[in-house]
């Protein structure tokens, strides 16, 4: 409940159960807060008509915020939709193979990116991890920092470094991807040489770009993005 009354500080908009997304701008950025908890395939993990009711509202909201075009556009989502790691790789799958009609038979990922979004972060596996996603000659970044990794099943938490064959390790696993319209990229990952504490810090230039700073609570730069 703290979290819940900082964060709604920070948005300055209601925020209760029933609504856990919103959209902000921030100077020129645009960033959308999204629930990933009422994603289909994950609510149903936990109770019925009134999560799916919530999560239809969600996605018809989203669908009329990304009409507008604002120039550069951050998601912010606790679940990740795409992952190396075993550990909740599944709800990820399930988050980047389910289709919704309401929206032209599109997955999230593909209508985020057709949607202009830059940027999505997310957290929940307590390491760090990029990637780069193509579709139809536009690009998004998927980064996921988590904080401090955990003790607990630490191996499965851990990303996997795929190298050259993210798509063929990603089909392998489920994850319904066709070349056709995407190609994906994994550009950095935790190993187990620096398992570290990390956060993101994101800058808008002045021109709109997006710099993205992986760093560790001890002030050490991880990984830096630029987004274009």
């Amino acid at each position: 409940q703290a979290a819940r009354r900082h964060t709604a500080a920070f948005l300055g908009v209601p925020y209760s159960h029933e609504r856990l997304y919103h959209a902000v701008r921030i100077g020129a950025a645009r960033v959308i807060f999204l629930n990933s908890s009422d994603l289909p395939g994950l609510y149903e993990q936990r109770a019925g008509w009134e999560a799916a009711s919530r999560a239809s509202a969600q996605l018809a909201w989203l669908l009329e915020e990304l009409r507008t075009d604002v120039d550069p556009t951050i998601v912010v989502t606790h679940h990740p939709f795409i992952q190396s790691a075993s550990k909740h790789r599944g709800q990820a799958r399930t988050i980047w193979n389910h289709v919704y009609n309401v929206a032209e038979g599109r997955t999230l990922p593909e209508i985020l990116i057709d949607g202009g979004v830059d940027l999505v972060l997310s957290g929940h596996v307590h390491s760090y991890e990029v990637f780069r996603l193509q579709r139809n000659q536009r690009q998004m970044h998927s980064v996921n920092v988590s904080g401090r990794p955990t003790w607990w099943l630490p191996w499965r938490r851990m990303p996997n470094d795929w190298g050259a064959d993210v798509m063929g390790e990603l089909e392998s696993d489920g994850f319904r991807i066709t070349p056709a319209n995407w190609m994906v990229t994994q550009e950095v990952q935790m190993s187990d040489a620096d398992r570290v504490n990390q956060f993101a810090l994101i800058t808008v230039e002045p021109d709109g770009r997006l710099a993205v700073e992986i760093q560790s609570v001890e002030g050490t730069l991880l990984h830096r993005i630029q987004i274009p």
